[in-house]
């Protein structure tokens, strides 16, 4: 296809697509336009964030709204703000040769009552967040009795977010007639049956991004203990002065704990969840925009929706969960053609993560060893001196300010002054790296982890936990669980690495007694594990966690048979389920 003459477009949407400057449609847009255009077939759309599916779903609807009607004749159902603004937007921009369309965006976090006002001056399109639509419907403002298109946008992030019930309820609020529009980047059993229950004659398309779609895009992680992930974003950032970067991590906690972090140090870092007001998320992402800021932390929801082109890192701070996450964090990078990086801090839990990370993108995630502390300084130091080299003075400005050098300072030599001048730019950088620590983990990922050399290696590693060991690297904890709270290893070094900063780390010997138990955790873990541990709950008790003193003699092997893990095991916290492996029917 060479153009958008050809999907059956009319002339005022394709004069709109012509000024946004789009010359060719994208797969997704060739197929579902014509689909969407004809009015014969529901659709059911897999197709991840990137291809262009707003312009998909949105011009062909645009098209076909009845501008003598005014009712609401479309609705988008989308599941953050963040998105629904966006999509808002975009369908200003399509439907500029159509003016008076009227298009309401509705969301949680903004005045209900200027969305109403909104509605109440009549509105064909509706773009919402399914919780907004909810509350709206259930006080008699929102009327959907002549809805005729109906979207549900990112429909697998609606679910996981836990939208099903909202969601059904706005659906059976719309006429049975209406046409219904599924996109999902994933197709989860909730989803199809979703697609099978509310879908009539529904035609199913599907588009991957394609892999020269994101061939800009160099994938690295770096091997890091649980417990040094802000320092090492700390030093990833000061070993790449220029980046303009966003910094995902798992909850909002923890994005409001690295962003304060990074901002008290000094960095131009600020942070985007879900607990901030509207207001609040519009600031920080006008400060993001105008590169006030050059670091935003957020969370994998609040980042939905944002479209800066010019992200030269995405750090994965917590590698997610769901590992779709991970292409829609990287994707913020290398847009309109521009390269960029996507580093995952990765601990000894993350390795089959990893890979599996590896066979998703078709591409090897490389290894990154972050600097040491002298590698920083000399980086900075030769930014520095760069950026003085280029600059081109006024020699006008310059002599005036060596006159009046000379008389407030006539002891100090030029030489002497350009010295204190650099010292002031770099002594606290010099000063924080001066006994920086290695902060790399090696973890061996690669096809010749296998060989003699890695298991000569990995034999040495295990010697040096063990002299570690020995040499009491591990703190010993009292835990308030035991047998009879029906506790056994497995259980205990599973709750420890539910904890999102404990996740990975190094287990030592655990006892299990009859109401309490030890175990031991990597030293430098100590403060966190306290304050992660304590006033949780594990098998139905309060956990109260405490300092212990090692034994004073070794613990009789038969007394513990089975209940007790020595040195051999130390580390080995990367338990797998089974996979079962199967085939869902579509349906719809």
């Amino acid at each position: 296809m060479t153009g958008f003459h050809t999907t059956g477009l009319g002339r005022e949407l394709l004069n709109a697509v012509e000024q946004l400057g789009f010359t060719s449609p994208t797969p997704i847009q060739e197929q579902a336009i014509p689909i969407i255009l004809q009015q014969e077939n529901d659709l059911v759309a897999l197709a991840a964030t990137g291809t262009g599916k707003t312009a998909a779903f949105g011009l062909p609807i645009l098209d076909l709204i009845d501008m003598n009607q005014r009712a609401i004749q479309a609705l988008i159902i989308c599941p953050t703000r963040e998105l629904a603004r966006q999509i808002h937007s975009d369908f200003d921009s399509f439907s500029t040769d159509k003016s008076g369309m009227g298009i309401c965006a509705v969301y949680g976090g903004a005045s209900i009552q200027n969305q109403i006002r909104d509605l109440q001056r009549g509105v064909r399109v509706v773009v919402g967040t399914p919780g907004r639509l909810s509350d709206l419907i259930q006080r008699g403002v929102l009327d959907l009795s002549a809805v005729k298109h109906l979207v549900l946008d990112e429909a697998d992030e609606m679910l996981n977010m836990g939208f099903k019930e909202d969601i059904e309820y706005i659906l059976n609020e719309t006429p049975q007639e209406r046409f219904t529009y599924l996109f999902s980047a994933t197709m989860p059993a909730e989803v199809r049956r979703i697609g099978h229950n509310y879908l009539k004659n529904a035609v199913e398309i599907a588009v991957k991004k394609r892999a020269d779609d994101v061939s800009g895009i160099e994938h690295l992680y770096s091997g890091i203990q649980a417990s040094d992930r802000l320092p090492a974003l700390m030093r990833l950032l000061d070993s790449q002065p220029n980046a303009y970067a966003i910094v995902f991590c798992r909850t909002r906690k923890d994005t409001q704990q690295v962003g304060d972090a990074l901002s008290q140090a000094g960095y131009p870092a600020d942070c985007l969840h879900g607990d901030l007001s509207q207001a609040q998320r519009d600031q920080v992402m006008k400060r993001f925009r105008t590169k006030r800021i050059t670091v935003l932390v957020a969370t994998d929801v609040a980042a939905r929706g944002i479209d800066v082109d010019d992200v030269t890192h995405v750090v994965h701070y917590h590698i997610p969960d769901d590992l779709e996450a991970y292409v829609h964090r990287s994707g913020r990078t290398a847009r309109a053609g521009k390269s960029g990086i996507s580093i995952a801090f990765a601990t000894i839990r993350d390795k089959s993560r990893l890979k599996d990370l590896s066979r998703i993108i078709g591409k090897e995630i490389k290894p990154f060893h972050l600097p040491s502390g002298e590698e920083v300084c000399t980086i900075r130091l030769q930014q520095e001196l760069k950026s003085i080299t280029e600059l081109e003075p006024d020699m006008n400005q310059v002599n005036h300010m060596r006159e009046q050098m000379a008389e407030l300072i006539p002891d100090l030599s030029e030489k002497d002054l350009a010295d204190r001048l650099l010292y002031k730019a770099l002594h606290d950088l010099y000063d924080r790296y001066a006994k920086a620590p290695d902060l790399n983990l090696e973890l061996y990922l690669g096809k010749n982890s296998r060989d003699a050399g890695s298991k000569k290696k990995n034999k040495s590693d295990r010697d040096e936990r063990k002299h570690q060991s020995q040499a009491s690297s591990f703190t010993r904890f009292y835990i308030n669980v035991g047998k009879k709270d029906d506790v056994n290893p497995n259980r205990l070094m599973g709750f420890i690495n539910e904890q999102n900063e404990l996740k990975g780390s190094a287990i030592g010997r655990i006892e299990i007694l009859k109401t309490f138990s030890f175990f031991e955790l990597d030293s430098s873990l100590t403060d966190l594990a306290m304050e992660e541990l304590n006033g949780q709950t594990f098998r139905g008790r309060k956990i109260s966690l405490s300092l212990a003193e090692a034994p004073t003699k070794p613990v009789a092997r038969k007394k513990l048979k089975g209940v007790s893990f020595g040195d051999r095991d130390r580390g080995k916290t990367n338990f797998k389920k089974p996979r079962h492996k199967g085939k869902s029917r579509k349906r719809y």
